[in-house]
């Protein structure tokens, strides 16, 4: 069931073309000026992936210019499926066809048009979600990247496959496949020798960390597979951007969640040993030990504290009932 709503525009003869300008004004943040030819057939289908808006697009004799250029925050790649884009700039003219994607950045003015009919997929998202994820991007106006990486093509054909469904699976699935696509980005962003940033990497890994940290075959082999690095590389990374090694980064993260559910978990002993293995800790005698090297106190000693100051609590509050009847 669709949670977010697709929206459709489509012109049908130039007497619509008012109402398709703003349109375009409105949704994409786009100045649409028409050619001599007729832009009837023209239509656009947008919807979203979480933190991405995707479009397909079918566009004729119309060219598009950003609005704002000096504010906008957002960033785009357009993937020509059909015909041919052209991509007007200060330093010359650029032509995008089938199977072409480029990268645009509309806070460097530049110009699309479309003549013959021209068909698109566009990923638009905010500049901010990149580099919360550590990615660096100095586009000038457009960027074409490197179409003779398997790892670009790779991602063009999943653009391609993704915009084919049209928003037709859930809004959960969605999210995911534009946070995979916010990913990436940095493939059409850098040579392939330079493809990601420390920064980026270390995002990737610690989100990976968190999603498994119960899964006690944790290791550095795995952490480091799913960041696309070597463990060696990830752990020079941990210690260069978060002041410690890798597995040091995960023993940590799983301590802060052992103890939140052992200040959670009631005055039951029997349950620290359970509460250990949910955490990713392969024995009870080594999760004790390490709790101890870090907060000076067994897990036991924990719990019963813990115990001990809600009962006081508890008390406090019968007393502050009763006085407050006494008045």
């Amino acid at each position: 069931m669709q949670s977010q709503p697709i929206l459709v525009n489509s012109l049908s003869s130039v007497r619509d073309a008012d109402i398709w300008r703003e349109r375009c004004s409105s949704t994409y943040r786009l100045t649409c000026d028409f050619g001599r030819g007729n832009p009837a057939g023209t239509r656009t289908t947008t919807w979203t992936l979480g933190q991405v808006g995707i479009t397909t697009a079918r566009l004729a004799n119309l060219s598009f210019f950003p609005i704002d250029t000096a504010a906008t925050s957002r960033m785009s790649i357009t993937v020509v499926t059909r015909g041919t884009m052209l991509v007007e700039s200060e330093s010359g003219l650029r032509e995008f066809n089938a199977g072409d994607a480029v990268l645009l950045d509309p806070s460097v003015p530049c110009k699309q048009v479309f003549i013959e009919p021209v068909d698109l997929v566009v990923l638009c998202f905010s500049k901010n979600v990149l580099q919360e994820r550590g990615l660096r991007h100095q586009v000038q106006g457009f960027f074409a990247p490197n179409m003779e990486s398997p790892d670009v093509r790779a991602v063009i054909d999943l653009i391609v496959a993704v915009a084919a469904q049209k928003g037709a699976p859930s809004s959960q699935v969605r999210r995911r496949q534009g946070e995979h696509f916010l990913d990436v980005v940095d493939l059409f962003l850098c040579e392939p020798q330079k493809i990601r940033s420390g920064g980026a990497t270390v995002f990737r890994a610690k989100r990976f960390i968190q999603r498994n940290l119960r899964n006690a075959g944790l290791d550095p082999t795995v952490i480091a597979a799913a960041a696309h690095v070597s463990d060696s590389h990830l752990n020079r990374l941990f210690t260069k951007e978060e002041g410690q090694s890798l597995m040091r980064y995960v023993l940590d993260r799983r301590l802060e969640m052992a103890t939140d559910a052992l200040k959670h978990g009631g005055r039951n002993l029997g349950k620290i040993g359970e509460i250990a293995h949910n955490c990713g800790f392969t024995t009870h005698a080594h999760f004790c030990r390490v709790f101890k090297e870090r907060y000076g106190i067994t897990p036991k000693e924990l719990v019963l504290s813990q115990a001990d100051e809600e009962a006081q609590t508890s008390d406090l509050e019968v007393q502050a009932v009763r006085h407050n009847r006494s008045l």
